[in-house]
């Protein structure tokens, strides 16, 4: 589900206000023929006369759709959300830092002062091939935040490892398109090469690499884990079931759970026992508590979620999610409606603070 969108998302960022932008330059080789212009063969190489870089980003786009509608079929019987239904662990403070995972909670921050520099976590390195290479002893031992570390970085550098060049050509194209998002699209391609360029010797990333990361994350417990699977696998997931995971984020304190949980309550409806805070716009509500009570990293603009917006949606110049809902999803009065469902939300949780 969530896959599916961002490719077509990735669409409207190469090419946004199409109507605006490009129909101008096609109406002129049309004598002004919108209709014409827009459903000839001649429409296409005019487009590709103007912007050089277009084919490699629709290859690019076709390449990544093929892989993510691949990956979404692709659907082991022998697991389901039943078989993985289990609290997540309750890690330490030194465990949580030492696999990259944040804590809610404020008075443990402060407390992890134990005289050594933290190890590297997915936001904090600048190499994802070091970060693996961290995480893989901690992984053999079917460790569940080390897997779930894993299968991010996979779906973080997976578009680009399929071909680096025409990733960069990609963000060259949608440079010129956006001009007001240039400076945003180069800073995260450069960060991307430099996460993404050693990883695994810079082969392909197979997309089933990152699903069995996934469950092997949700056998050993990760709820994060759970909550991605139940997403990718639409509706067959029971309200029962739901209700079970949205339980453990909240009791878990894992901020990168509770955020996953967005995704899982876009659906109206979703669960029972916290049906009344489903929907798109409660959806937010549930990502921006998780960024008010998480890591100052976790929201912010080189984030992995602000990274995709700006990428895949051309939203580039918000700071952090929180202000991109309040001026984008819930404007002027609505935001006192986004203020109540976070506060009911926190009612239910048992986060300390």
């Amino acid at each position: 589900m969530t896959n599916k969108f961002a490719c077509c998302a990735c669409v409207s960022a190469v090419l946004p206000d199409w109507r605006r932008r490009v129909l101008p330059l096609l109406s002129d080789q049309f004598q002004g023929d919108e209709h014409q212009a827009v459903s000839g063969v001649t429409a296409l190489i005019a487009l590709i006369r103007k912007y050089p870089y277009f084919l490699g980003v629709m290859a690019l786009v076709i390449l990544v759709f093929t892989a993510e509608v691949n990956v979404s079929r692709w659907q082991p019987a022998f697991l389901t959300q039943s078989d993985v239904r289990q609290s997540s662990p309750d890690l330490t403070t030194t465990d949580r830092a030492a696999t990259g995972l944040p804590t809610m909670s404020k008075t443990e921050a402060a407390n992890h002062q134990e005289g050594r520099e933290p190890l590297l976590t997915i936001d904090s390195a600048s190499s994802y091939e070091d970060l693996k290479a961290q995480l893989e002893p901690l992984a053999d031992t079917d460790y569940p935040v080390a897997l779930r570390t894993l299968a991010q970085i996979y779906e973080y550098c997976a578009n680009y490892a399929v071909s680096p060049e025409m990733f960069h050509q990609a963000r060259e194209a949608m440079s010129e398109l956006v001009p007001e998002n240039a400076e945003a699209y180069m800073r995260i391609a450069k960060t991307v090469d430099t996460r993404c360029s050693r990883l695994d010797g810079g082969d392909p990333i197979p997309m089933e690499l990152r699903q069995l990361s996934l469950m092997q994350a949700a056998e050993a417990g990760d709820t994060y884990s759970r909550i991605k699977l139940a997403v990718m696998s639409g509706d067959n997931v029971s309200p029962g079931e739901i209700d079970a995971m949205v339980d453990d984020a909240l009791m878990g304190g894992d901020p990168q759970a509770i955020l996953a949980l967005g995704d899982l309550m876009a659906m109206p409806g979703a669960g029972e026992k916290y049906a009344e805070f489903s929907g798109t716009g409660a959806q937010f509500a549930w990502m921006v508590f998780a960024c008010r009570n998480g890591p100052p990293g976790l929201c912010d603009r080189n984030s992995h979620l602000m990274t995709n917006l700006c990428l895949y949606q051309g939203t580039c110049r918000y700071q952090n999610l929180e202000e991109y809902v309040r001026t984008e999803v819930f404007t002027g009065e609505q935001s006192g409606k986004l203020d109540q469902i976070i506060r009911q939300i926190q009612d239910r949780s048992q986060i300390a603070y």
